[in-house]
């Protein structure tokens, strides 16, 4: 009984220690270690993205709207990377790297991949946002990078930080047309 409970205990403390508290995706620390390992574990025949991943115009959300309403938006878009890991592809995994940005992961053997994870998660943040009644503009700017031998994950993140600003400044010149 007494190594039940802590063992219970453990895993408490273990979920406490690696999961965001708002959204329940990976921390960032969780999430960094979970990719550094599939990195060192890739087949010959494998290819690794890391995305960066930003809500547009967050700010706005919360002026307009209150804290509140932008907690729920970050809790749809946890929710639509979530269910990429639980439901379209098993090698992918999702992380909050703070803030209104967020951190995916995908080991695929398609190198083309990547770029269908993108439109699937912009298409189905639109349509879980419009099942909740967003009233307001709640979309994704997303960068990636493919993992290159040699590379460590903070190449990785650099790369798809530079991509992820690249997106928001088309967002943003599209947006001001």
């Amino acid at each position: 009984m007494t190594i039940s409970v802590m063992m219970v205990f453990i895993n408490c403390l273990k979920q406490q220690i690696s999961q965001d508290g708002l959204t329940g995706l990976k921390n960032r620390k969780e999430f960094l270690s979970t990719t550094q390992h599939k990195m060192r574990n890739l087949q010959a025949d494998e290819f690794l993205f890391l995305f960066m991943i930003d809500a547009n115009d967050f700010k706005k959300i919360n002026d307009e709207n209150g804290h509140k309403e932008g907690d729920r938006a970050l809790l749809l878009i946890a929710q639509t990377l979530d269910s990429v890991e639980n439901g379209k592809n098993k090698r992918w995994i999702s992380g909050r790297f703070g803030g209104d940005e967020f951190l995916g992961a995908l080991v695929t053997d398609n190198e083309e991949e990547a770029d269908k994870i993108v439109a699937w998660i912009k298409e189905n943040l639109a349509k879980i946002a419009a099942e909740n009644g967003i009233k307001y503009d709640l979309s994704l700017s997303i960068g990636y990078s493919k993992f290159m031998v040699g590379d460590v994950i903070q190449d990785l993140l650099a790369r798809a930080d530079k991509e992820l600003y690249r997106e928001k400044k088309e967002y943003h010149s599209l947006k001001n047309m």
